[in-house]
């Protein structure tokens, strides 16, 4: 009975903890290489100017997993609202059964255009969030709002809601990341590269689909880095 009680133990502590198996991946907002949050002034080099952020949010959709460039899985969730005003969207845990071996993620910054032309849905979806224009114009896919002293516009507030799914503005971007740490996936969008690249003396407001949205739809893939 001693011995089947040793066996027993000896086996449990050999399993893999659930926890261990846990893996999480979440974004974080950054600005010269530095966490911060949303609502503090940043100062930038570039532009020789102080920045204030007030809205980050997008869209990801079908974020998928790779091995040497071949597919491993995928979250069974299409479309997630990454709002840096919840914390709880920032954030989520990876499946088990999804986290296989990977060295890379591929996803969508953006709403593809089947599910545009399907009209206003539910859950991350949910017009309530802020990120659907109508029926004809349909998801934005990028919101970032703020102020710069550059900004001539009242009270210095920039607006870019960066949508459109029907060429020739189309603005859907993929986004492809190489990943060592498994376990914990830790996303930069690193502001500044995007805000660094416009001049908001003259490009302040970009609120529906058009040529300035693509242009800087085209910027996007670029704010995106692994931290970790």
């Amino acid at each position: 009975m001693k011995t089947t009680l040793i066996l027993l133990f000896l086996f449990w502590s050999a399993m893999p903890k659930a926890q261990d198996l846990k893996r999480n991946m979440r974004f974080e907002l950054t600005y010269n290489n530095k966490i911060i949050a949303l609502g503090e002034n940043h100062f930038s080099k570039v532009n020789n100017d102080s920045i204030l952020l007030e809205t980050v949010k997008f869209y990801l959709s079908n974020l998928n997993f790779y091995l040497d460039g071949q597919t491993v899985g995928s979250l069974n969730k299409k479309h997630m609202l990454v709002d840096f005003r919840d914390a709880n969207s920032t954030c989520w845990d990876l499946p088990d059964n999804h986290g296989q071996v990977f060295n890379e993620i591929r996803f969508q910054l953006g709403v593809d255009s089947t599910t545009n032309v399907s009209g206003a849905m539910g859950g991350d979806l949910d017009p309530i969030k802020g990120m659907y224009w109508t029926w004809n114009s349909g998801y934005i896919n990028f919101k970032m709002e703020g102020r710069s002293n550059l900004c001539p516009a009242r009270n210095n507030l920039f607006q870019f809601h960066i949508g459109g799914y029907a060429e020739p503005f189309k603005t859907i971007q993929n986004i492809q990341l190489n990943v060592n740490d498994q376990k914990e996936i830790v996303i930069a969008v690193a502001i500044d590269n995007l805000l660094d690249k416009i001049n908001l003396t003259e490009t302040y407001e970009v609120m529906s689909p058009g040529k300035k949205a693509v242009a800087i739809a085209e910027l996007l893939p670029s704010i995106f880095k692994i931290l970790r």
